[in-house]
């Protein structure tokens, strides 16, 4: 239609309002998809993670030893491993926390470098960074040189807290690290734990693992201490904080949508309101209420499309420094990153559907009026 030929006229003479509306929108939908984003892929990894380097369902320490595995694993259909460490003193206020290299449990995940070989040490990237130690740095335990050989990850440490009852981790001063089996040996020092895992169903853990405790219990095995995994703040806080992001993913930018919303509402309410004496005209030559309401619609099509495909846009692009951040916080490894083409889809769906649809409430408000009356309007404004 001819009249749409004002759009771009009637923008640039009201830029600073649009303009107001457009960084709404952008912001909008770059927090829409940079959370959803994020969330998905902490969710995916984290999935992929457990499953992959086959995190604990529960650890204990017991005594007397146990050395009956077998039988164990062959009754509960479930994977039991011996878990060595100790607490070295790098300093006064330093602690590095040692683990002998599991095989079938909490398997170390390499996020740099090379696998262990006897000599080696590998330890988490938190704690290598706060100390400025890179690979093929050495490191002294025991009066005994480790090459750092790489940087892990352990899927019972993502969030590596020296005790369970600390808030906060301090990598400054508390890390840890994985050396051989043999090697862990020669030291002649460490706590023994174990750490079980159950195959094939994952339903009802809880219930497998109190029957695990009430067999050991009926066999004389006195349990010094028993936490299963849903208990281990070093893998619930990350849980607790991916929840967070997804309730943030749908909160916070439907927020500023609906800012967003009213803010374009009541421009579009003072540009009727100022032509209404030409939207009498547009009645007098003809034009039907359909092609008048078609023409203001436009004015939150274009604004909201444009700001729907630049905040996208802009939402892809921040995805990978967010996982860093993620990352520096949570040591848990980053493989290839997924876009989810729907959020994309729905990034740039959502604010046209949301801004036309209220658009088109106070447009069809203003229409109800007849020509003469806009005109008369139009002229006691004046």
């Amino acid at each position: 239609m001819i009249i749409n030929k004002k759009i771009k006229r009637t923008m640039l003479e009201s830029k600073s309002q649009y303009i107001g509306s457009l960084v709404l929108i952008i912001f909008s939908c770059l927090l829409f998809t940079m959370f959803n984003l994020v969330s998905g892929n902490l969710t995916k990894l984290s999935s992929s993670f457990e499953k992959d380097y086959k995190q604990e369902d529960a650890n204990f320490m017991a005594t007397p030893k146990t050395n009956n595995f077998e039988a164990l694993e062959t009754k509960f259909d479930m994977n039991i491993e011996e878990i060595k460490s100790f607490d070295y003193s790098v300093s006064e206020d330093k602690t590095l926390r040692l683990f002998s290299e599991n095989k079938k449990i909490n398997i170390p995940a390499i996020i740099e470098g090379k696998a262990l070989s006897y000599g080696d040490i590998i330890i988490d990237p938190s704690y290598g960074k706060a100390n400025k130690l890179n690979i093929g740095d050495k490191i002294k335990i025991n009066d005994k040189n480790f090459i750092i050989s790489g940087f892990m990850s352990l899927p019972n440490y993502i969030y590596p807290l020296k005790s369970e009852s600390d808030i906060m981790n301090d990598p400054n001063s508390f890390g840890v690290g994985v050396i051989s089996k043999e090697d862990f040996n020669s030291l002649n020092r460490g706590n023994i734990s174990y750490a079980i895992r159950f195959n094939g169903d994952r339903s009802n853990i809880d219930s497998k693992i109190s029957k695990v405790k009430g067999y050991l219990k009926s066999e004389n095995i006195i349990l010094l201490s028993w936490m299963n995994i849903s208990d281990n703040p070093r893998v619930t806080y990350f849980t607790a904080k991916l929840s967070g992001i997804e309730k943030m993913s749908s909160s916070m930018p439907m927020a500023v949508l609906l800012l967003t919303c009213i803010l374009t509402g009541i421009v579009m309410f003072r540009m009727l309101k100022r032509e209404a004496i030409i939207i009498g005209t547009l009645y007098a030559l003809g034009y039907r209420k359909k092609e008048i309401m078609n023409h203001y619609l436009l004015y939150p099509m274009v604004i909201s499309l444009l700001g729907g495909i630049l905040g996208t846009m802009l939402g892809l692009l921040t995805l990978r420094p967010m996982m860093n951040y993620y990352v520096s916080f949570f040591n848990i490894p980053v493989g290839s990153l997924n876009y989810d083409i729907n959020y994309i889809i729905i990034s740039i769906l959502l604010p046209i559907f949301f801004l036309v649809a209220c658009s088109y409430f106070v447009v069809n408000k203003s229409l109800k009026s007849s020509p003469v009356i806009c005109s008369l309007y139009s002229r006691q404004l004046k």
